[in-house]
């Protein structure tokens, strides 16, 4: 019983992502993450081996797709395909998006808090998370890896370590933010 009712919400969310799914949503998705894999492929020339890789995979779960002939299960094949097509292109995209959400966060910090309301940890954070995002990006740059499968472990795993400096940055931030505003609250109730 247990285990039927922990799949009932993986199950009402594959029936709603299903029913957002047409054959033909999918195939110009398909088309699209094709182009996306070559657009890629050009800015990462360095990993071209690991999206022909996923290009290869992809391509086997859509032929099998094609000749399923029930289509539900079809869209379904489907969406797996282009989810494989694209697994490493949304994990590149994700990674330099926090990167970029993370150096914003250090630019408001730098800029907004001064140097004296920094604590020791904010002002550590900000130099390790400095410090990994230059080792990733070189490494990433570099492009040495065994494996696609290597690859993408990498990228979830720095992307994970600089999410969570971004995190305890954001948090400080608002924090300070909204002490600002209390005193301004209080500044403005003396007035």
């Amino acid at each position: 019983m247990k285990n039927i009712l922990s799949s009932i919400p993986v199950l009402i969310l594959t029936i709603a992502f299903i029913g957002c799914s047409s054959v033909e949503s999918e195939t110009k998705d398909w088309e699209a993450n094709q182009k996306y894999v070559k657009d890629k492929e050009r800015d990462f020339p360095q990993f071209r081996e690991f999206f022909a890789e996923d290009v290869k995979n992809a391509n086997v779960l859509w032929d099998k797709a094609l000749k399923i002939q029930d289509e539900d299960q079809k869209i379904e094949a489907m969406v797996k395909a282009n989810q494989t097509l694209r697994s490493l292109m949304d994990l590149i995209n994700s990674f330099y998006s926090v990167i970029s959400s993370v150096e914003s966060s250090i630019r408001d910090i730098m800029r907004k808090v001064p140097d004296q309301e920094r604590t020791e940890r904010i002002n550590r954070t900000i130099t390790d998370t400095e410090t990994m995002i230059r080792q990733s990006k070189s490494r990433i740059i570099d492009g040495r890896f065994d494996s696609g499968d290597g690859l993408k472990k990498y990228l979830q795993e720095s992307t994970k370590m600089i999410r969570d400096g971004n995190t305890v940055l954001s948090d400080f931030y608002k924090a300070y933010v909204r002490k600002q505003e209390e005193a301004d609250t209080v500044r403005k109730k003396i007035k």
